[in-house]
């Protein structure tokens, strides 16, 4: 169900998009604006949090998924800044949901720990949500900085509270090891 909700979340703008051009989403015409090198700019900086994430995986023990967060890293810095192609958006989403996922279920020890990685799941798609929001609302210059700002900090807020309950929830369990 979870998995489900996730596809569906990721994929559902996505899919309209690619299938006809006169469906293209609010955020897909804000996305496809010319960028000033400062938005650039940020948008990378903002995606290269994960990298940070994936240090913090390592250092407890989980090579493999920090550089799964490497992989997010770069793939958003790609997709939401540089390349910035539907192509790219794609691959962004799916390396995503593989590490949204992997990370909730190794976080996941105990029962208050599952209660603690989903609530920080949730409290950083708050910040996606709002990118999303001021992204209807129209594809104005003073918009799309808006939607840039909410992006970035939904990289970066997201990032930072997985690296935080990741080093709460792996520390406790090698102190009770």
């Amino acid at each position: 169900m979870f998995l489900c909700l996730f596809i569906f979340f990721f994929f559902k703008q996505k899919t309209a998009y690619e299938m006809l051009r006169s469906l293209v989403g609010s955020e897909m015409c804000i996305r496809d604006r010319v960028y000033t090198a400062v938005d650039t700019a940020l948008i990378v900086l903002s995606s290269l949090s994960y990298a940070f994430t994936g240090w913090v995986w390592m250092r407890h023990g989980f090579p493999g998924l920090g550089w799964w967060f490497v992989l997010v890293a770069v793939t958003s810095a790609m997709a939401d800044g540089i390349v910035r192609t539907a192509t790219a958006r794609c691959v962004d989403r799916c390396v995503a949901i593989v590490v949204v996922v992997a990370s909730v279920v190794y976080n996941s020890t105990s029962g208050a720990n599952l209660v603690l990685s989903l609530s920080g799941l949730a409290s950083a798609l708050y910040w996606l949500n709002q990118s999303r929001r001021v992204a209807k609302n129209g594809t104005a210059r003073a918009n799309v900085r808006l939607y840039l700002w909410y992006h970035c900090v939904w990289h970066s807020y997201g990032a930072l509270v997985n690296a935080a309950i990741t080093w709460w929830v792996q520390s406790q369990h090698l102190s009770v090891s």
